[in-house]
């Protein structure tokens, strides 16, 4: 409830009624994902104002308080997931299985806190670059040519 695109797209804006981002780390590859429930007559604003929350973060880099609550974040997180030993089993699971070095939450954790704010601007050039994006809607419209043009990077 802390993130920019809740605070901008749902409490100062009131767009929708919800959203979230989340991302999904594969081998190879993986995927950033932003989801939001809204009336369809917002949708052209809303996308407009979360496109502008990403290039923000491209041309712009996030300020030191914003990274240490991301850091925090993550870090609690973790930590309580690791209090089930089912969640430690899939961590080091996952790492095995896409025969990684199997390294302790501990030490991924200091990793994590070693970030800096222009890893964070240049990974975010890298993956909300329009090349790299796709957009889905789910809802009754008419004119689909319409809803393709709300999207920057169609």
């Amino acid at each position: 409830m802390s993130s920019r695109l809740f605070i901008q797209v749902r409490e100062r804006l009131g767009l929708c009624y919800s959203i979230n981002a989340s991302h999904q780390s594969l081998d190879d590859t993986g995927v950033f994902t932003i989801m939001s429930g809204l009336e369809k007559t917002r949708l052209k604003e809303a996308i407009g104002v979360i496109w502008e929350e990403l290039e923000k973060t491209i041309n712009q880099p996030v300020d030191y308080e914003e990274l240490a609550r991301a850091k925090d974040y993550i870090t609690g997180k973790t930590a309580l997931s690791m209090e089930d030993s089912s969640n430690e089993a899939n961590w080091y699971g996952k790492l095995w299985l896409y025969g990684q070095k199997l390294v302790a939450p501990e030490e991924r954790l200091k990793e994590i806190q070693s970030v800096t704010l222009e890893q964070i601007q240049a990974v975010a050039k890298k993956i909300f670059h329009p090349d790299h994006m796709a957009a889905s809607v789910i809802g009754p419209f008419e004119d689909k040519q319409l809803v393709r043009a709300m999207f920057p990077f169609a």
